[in-house]
């Protein structure tokens, strides 16, 4: 079955299959975090996502977003000139208006390189604990009002307010505001909405992030090495094109200080463990910027009690990722039955 797989399938084929049949994690953090897309990240099971930039990250990947969207969206929508998009307030009572940024090709774009990272990193287990941060939810909801809201409009700022750089996205100083100017020039502070009678509004924030266990991991090590590439190494992703993935400044300082330490040292083989990788990961886990609720934090993902009975579920999850691996081959074949009828 691997053969066959191998022999017929492209790279992005067998990169689509794995992306068929990810695990995913989310979470509502806070309304201060600036999160970075296509960044991977050690987000281990019930652990906080916090706000951190993650361990590697690449530049320049694309990014979409489809603009305010709504279950209901109102009857009389209008688009302004400065992107911004305007309601009426007697309309939008009650109702979740909804803005997300997600990557095109991100989950392919690791895929295509993340045994060059995890070797760079010194990874060697527990694949799961690292995800790809894939998309950020942004939502606005009106609250319930007791009364009919004053005769006046919703304004909802534009999707690029929300940049914080090329791939980095945050809640900007005023997403959403009340008006009686059609033009939204003259905005109310929220305490002057309150005060006429205009809802009161909760702003949510979701990330989303994208894993997979050793059992992928270990497939794309073979059938890169099959193609003819170095499964320690970027060539996929130069072949294909994509971004390349490079340390985070934190990790970068990092190991500056790791390799200064050593060329200090007249045998480096003399340095106890504390310098390696995953010291580097405890001691930016210790910083406080990446643990501890967020104020506004609220894990969305829930933990069975079974989850915390690590040698039980050792097993279970070994099962799990064979069924995986086989699922991933199952859609290898059904690529190569379709190639076979196209021909």
């Amino acid at each position: 079955m691997e053969v066959v797989a191998i022999r017929h399938l492209s790279l992005q084929q067998y990169h689509t299959c794995c992306t068929s049949v990810p695990l995913f994690r989310h979470e509502a953090i806070s309304t201060s975090a600036t999160v970075t897309l296509a960044a991977v990240r050690r987000w281990p099971m019930g652990e906080q996502f916090g706000s951190s930039h993650g361990l590697v990250g690449a530049r320049d990947v694309e990014i979409i977003n489809c603009g305010w969207g709504s279950l209901a969206m109102p009857p009389d929508v209008f688009d302004m000139t400065d992107s911004s998009t305007r309601f009426n307030a007697t309309e939008v009572s009650e109702r979740a208006f909804r803005l997300y940024f997600q990557t095109s090709a991100g989950p392919s774009i690791w895929l295509s390189q993340a045994n060059h990272n995890f070797h760079r990193l010194q990874v060697i287990d527990n694949y799961a604990d690292y995800a790809v941060i894939d998309r950020i939810d942004f939502c606005v909801r009106i609250l319930p009002s007791a009364s009919t809201p004053p005769t006046g409009y919703l304004f909802l700022c534009p999707p690029s307010a929300f940049r914080a750089d090329s791939s980095s996205f945050r809640w900007p100083d005023s997403p959403a505001y009340w008006s009686f100017d059609p033009l939204g020039v003259e905005r109310l502070t929220a305490e002057e909405a309150k005060h006429v009678g205009f809802p009161s509004m909760h702003l949510t924030a979701v990330v989303w992030g994208r894993w997979w266990d050793a059992s992928v991991y270990t497939g794309l090590r073979q059938f890169h090495a099959a193609k003819g590439f170095d499964p320690d190494g970027q060539d996929v992703a130069r072949h294909l094109g994509y971004p390349l993935y490079e340390l985070s400044g934190e990790m970068a300082v990092s190991f500056a200080r790791v390799e200064d330490q050593y060329s200090e040292e007249e045998d480096p083989s003399d340095q106890e463990e504390s310098s390696d990788v995953d010291s580097l990961l405890d001691q930016e886990d210790s910083s406080g910027a990446h643990h501890g609720p967020p104020p506004e934090a609220t894990t969305l993902e829930s933990t069975e009690p079974s989850e915390l009975l690590e040698p039980s579920m050792s097993r279970a999850f070994k099962v799990i990722s064979n069924i995986k691996l086989v699922l991933i081959l199952f859609l290898a074949l059904g690529y190569v039955q379709l190639l076979l009828i196209g021909d």
